[in-house]
């Protein structure tokens, strides 16, 4: 049995509620990169605070700049975050059946095998 049906992505709104309005699903995905933004954001100022030191000296007016160019990282970071996500639910959507799973892409679990289907809803 190989069976596929797609849903054009136009269709997506008529049934997907699935795109985030809080922002505790962006903090869940972000959770895991706060060791990751932490630690280029310590290492970008070391860089930056060390070339402003090599070339001329590293005077008291320019720590603000040594601590702030940093941050852009942060909202690029959100932005394509929200590029990912936004893109993830315009595209259209697969179901395959095959004989012993079901393929749902996309979707987080993009494989469930028959034994673990309990109920069906359209």
């Amino acid at each position: 049995m190989n069976i596929v049906y797609e849903q054009p992505a136009q269709f997506n709104r008529y049934v997907d509620e699935t795109i985030p309005r809080t922002w505790s699903y962006r903090w869940r995905s972000l959770r895991s990169l706060v060791p990751a933004i932490i630690f280029i954001y310590v290492t970008t100022a070391e860089l930056l605070a060390l070339r402003l030191w090599q070339d001329d000296g590293l005077s008291a007016g320019e720590l603000p700049l040594v601590l702030l160019a940093p941050l852009s990282i942060v909202p690029l970071l959100l932005v394509s975050m929200e590029a990912l996500l936004r893109i993830r639910h315009r595209s259209k959507r697969v179901l395959k059946l095959r004989d012993k799973w079901i393929s749902l892409s996309p979707s987080k679990v993009s494989q469930v095998r028959w034994e673990h289907v309990r109920v069906w809803r359209f």
